[in-house]
């Protein structure tokens, strides 16, 4: 049986395209950073509903951004890599997808993490991109499989300075939970048969 649909990697473009989104949504200071442009762009552009002027403003943005900080002087190998690694990042789905969080989380609050640590049935059982995927989430405000009351406990949990709890599933199936302490000092990914 054939198919028309385009391959993805963990639903992005590519390896590339994923990757960058990765880093630039996974670092608190980072996504704060990009999500605040983001909504400067939005602001001028004055257009919530047909926002194509803007995402294109912000992927312009995302690829100057990154090519200036990763830039390598002359020629060689990993320049030559990393230009053509670069080349097939697809910047207006990383903006896009940034424009996305932002109409999702209105408030704009990013939950510091602090030191980040996992039990070892979390390095067992989940992967890297479960693991930073879900990390993104929570440090967004996306408490991920939670029922509503608990949804609202951390808004005011986040609000307050209280303690955050998220669940989410791995790719697998597996349930797990990520906890943000009062402090934001630590915040610890574990299964609830670890906790």
């Amino acid at each position: 049986m054939e198919t028309n649909a385009t391959p993805t990697y963990y639903g992005c473009a590519n390896y590339e395209t994923w990757a960058v989104n990765l880093w630039l949504s996974n670092d608190a200071t980072s996504y704060s950073h990009w999500t605040e442009r983001t909504r400067e762009i939005l602001a001028e552009s004055g257009i919530i509903e047909d926002n194509r002027s803007a995402v294109g403003q912000l992927a312009d943005a995302l690829r100057e951004a990154i090519n200036d900080e990763y830039h390598t002087e002359g020629a060689g190998l990993i320049s030559d890599l990393l230009t053509a690694a670069l080349s097939k990042v697809d910047w207006h789905e990383i903006a896009q997808s940034f424009i996305d969080d932002v109409s999702l989380t209105p408030t704009g609050k990013v939950v510091p993490l602090g030191l980040v640590v996992a039990t070892p049935g979390v390095l067992a059982e989940l992967t890297e991109e479960d693991r930073l995927g879900a990390l993104a989430r929570h440090a967004r405000g996306d408490w991920g499989d939670v029922d509503a009351e608990d949804w609202a406990e951390n808004e005011l949990s986040l609000n307050e300075g209280f303690r955050l709890l998220s669940a989410y599933h791995s790719a697998g199936g597996v349930k797990f939970w990520i906890i943000t302490e009062a402090d934001r000092s630590i915040t610890t990914m574990l299964l609830p048969i670890e906790y």
